[in-house]
């Protein structure tokens, strides 16, 4: 299975079913705002029963009536928090608030306009035979509250927003109030976008892009011919320039594999993560051991029957990344973005792929001038005999991330010019 064909699929349906209504409906406006949830909702492991989703609805229509939201920390320029920690770093170094929303008590009757409206479209949806009804179930809830955050948010004295997050209810809700009042939206990336996925409209009036791959991306699409481009970088990528902690194991010297959520859904081709750590442990000299380092969405009980002396496995949040990429001689994953991070710490970072022209597409074809593929065992033997030099690292962040480790000293400069 072609995980991000299923991803574009759901996209793909999803437009279908918008395409029978007037795009000056209440119904395309209230779905529009769910569209790429609903196709988010395809790339994680689904959770909870019907009983706690129809649960959830109940609170969500319960609080539009009594819970108002409300932005306790206006200012001139915000950040919209949607990663804690990402978000925050990028925040404090540019000396700017990170939003507080908080629920304010009241109680307005004339809400149940908007929510019957959302009722019905709502149905409309579950009846659509386009849609998979598990994952309008779990967007349901956010539409409706989005549309809420919409009609009661007070944005005074707010003349900048700043977000990387810019297509999901929420943050779309804030998004389209402050364009409504002229308040400036900016958006910023933490990771790049090298193929379709439908995720190809910048809803914010700026668009600070990470280099020319992104600008691309976006451009091409012909969706955001009204949406400025300035090119920055991935701010919260400055990071890894900065000192890091005590590392646990001074004294081992460390192969690091970084696993990724999609596995169950066969986004890899024939061969997933298991295949590719065996080949690392197989190939492994003798004074090395190997890191399993887990995905914050993977299930690290897949992976333990690797432990051992040469093998350990890194839970999210037991060891940050900057601090096993200082360490790492080598690091290797099949197609996660944090070989991207890894690169700008440890030269020899490598994705592994035997068969890279099978299953999700990786975007391999972008930066494999600038990032190195292994493609079967014996290159994966001269590499961790040191028998082949990886790829510039310079070059390669003078591509990926020109502006590193300075980005949000960029990001800076443009935010106070606009």
């Amino acid at each position: 299975m072609d995980f991000n064909k299923a991803i574009l699929d759901a996209v793909n349906d999803f437009d279908r079913m918008l395409s029978k209504y007037d795009k000056n409906s209440y119904t395309y406006k209230y779905a529009q705002s769910v569209r790429n949830l609903y196709t988010g909702l395809h790339e994680i492991p689904l959770r909870g029963n019907l009983f706690l989703i129809i649960k959830n609805l109940i609170g969500t229509v319960l609080r539009v009536f009594f819970i108002k939201p409300v932005l306790q920390n206006p200012a001139e320029t915000i950040l919209i928090e949607f990663n804690i920690e990402q978000d925050r770093y990028i925040a404090n170094r540019l000396n700017v608030p990170v939003a507080k929303f908080i629920g304010e008590r009241y109680f307005c009757i004339g809400n149940i306009e908007y929510v019957l409206k959302w009722f019905i479209v709502s149905i409309r949806l579950l009846l659509s035979k386009d849609l998979e009804k598990k994952y309008v179930m779990r967007a349901l809830s956010s539409m409706l509250y989005g549309v809420h955050v919409y009609k009661h948010i007070s944005l005074k004295n707010v003349k900048k927003i700043i977000t990387q997050q810019d297509r999901y209810p929420f943050e779309l809700a804030i998004i389209e109030k402050a364009k409504s009042l002229g308040i400036k939206t900016i958006k910023y990336d933490f990771f790049p976008f090298f193929y379709d996925l439908g995720y190809d409209t910048i809803n914010c009036d700026y668009y600070f892009y990470a280099n020319n791959i992104t600008k691309r991306t976006f451009e091409s699409s012909g969706k955001n011919d009204n949406v400025r481009f300035f090119e920055t970088g991935f701010p919260f990528w400055d990071y890894y320039a900065e000192d890091t902690g005590e590392f646990p194991d001074n004294n081992e010297k460390i192969v690091t594999f970084c696993t990724q959520h999609g596995f169950e859904k066969g986004a890899f081709g024939p061969k997933g993560p298991s295949f590719y750590i065996e080949e690392i442990i197989n190939a492994l000299p003798d004074n090395y051991i190997l890191y399993i380092k887990m995905h914050p969405l993977d299930n690290y009980k897949n992976y333990l029957k690797f432990e051992s002396k040469k093998v350990k496995i890194v839970k999210h949040g037991e060891i940050d990344n900057r601090t096993i990429f200082k360490k790492s001689s080598f690091i290797f994953s099949i197609m996660s973005s944090v070989i991207y991070q890894a690169k700008h710490i440890c030269p020899r970072s490598y994705f592994i792929n035997y068969y890279p022209c099978e299953g999700a597409n990786a975007g391999y074809e972008f930066v494999t001038e600038y990032i190195d593929l292994i493609t079967n065992r014996a290159e994966l033997e001269k590499v961790l005999l040191n028998k082949k030099a990886p790829k510039d690292q310079n070059t390669f962040i003078k591509f990926f991330n020109p502006n590193y480790p300075h980005t949000i000293h960029k990001m800076k400069e443009l935010i106070k010019a606009l």
